[in-house]
């Protein structure tokens, strides 16, 4: 009964998102301080608009909602379970937007909710077409993660940062390395 109540709340977070956009992200009241989503997500985006130096246009196509797809753009939402290690599993939304930009892709996921340990987050992967001296194609990947946690803070936040590390460089290499094998299989599909 209440694993189908859980679902119908993230279906129902989902379809706010999607008829919305970044407005009907929520606030997380579980800290002493309320913390805004919406407004961490914007101030994450801001900034890694500002330091990565792509086209502001793509950042903005993160604020709308997934109805609102512009041209040259594919937009979509998915829910996952992830389990990391020792902590408490975790249930998040994302929203994920594949933007083409001349022979450039930039693919990159945004968090609509999480059950634990982050307030918001954003990755961004920039795949590069480039040519090698004896012309043959590659691909160069570029992928900045960036989080707002809620864990690693308080009086113990030293010793939790110290334990999570390992487990997050772990969780980022096993997304790197899935982002190479469905790279190289769109490669190989494609000849």
């Amino acid at each position: 009964m209440l694993a189908a109540e859980y679902k119908q709340i993230l279906l129902d977070k989902a379809r706010r998102y999607a008829e919305n956009g970044e407005t009907a992200l929520d606030i997380y009241a579980d800290q002493e301080e309320a913390v805004s989503a919406r407004d961490a997500f914007v101030a994450m985006a801001k900034f890694q608009a500002t330091t990565a130096g792509h086209d502001p246009r793509f950042y903005s196509l993160l604020s709308q909602s997934p109805r609102e797809a512009a041209r040259n753009t594919e937009s979509f939402l998915y829910w996952a379970h992830q389990k990391f290690g020792q902590l408490k599993p975790v249930i998040n939304l994302v929203h994920v937007v594949i933007y083409r930009e001349d022979d450039r892709v930039f693919i990159a996921s945004k968090q609509i909710y999480s059950s634990h340990y982050t307030e918001a987050a954003l990755s961004v992967a920039e795949l590069i077409p480039v040519g090698d001296e004896k012309g043959a194609k590659r691909t160069l990947a570029a992928y900045t993660i960036r989080l707002q946690v809620d864990m690693l803070g308080g009086p113990m936040g030293f010793m939790k940062r110290r334990a999570a590390q390992p487990r997050l460089l772990e969780a980022l290499k096993t997304g790197l390395e899935g982002l190479r094998q469905c790279a190289e299989s769109a490669l190989v599909e494609r000849r």
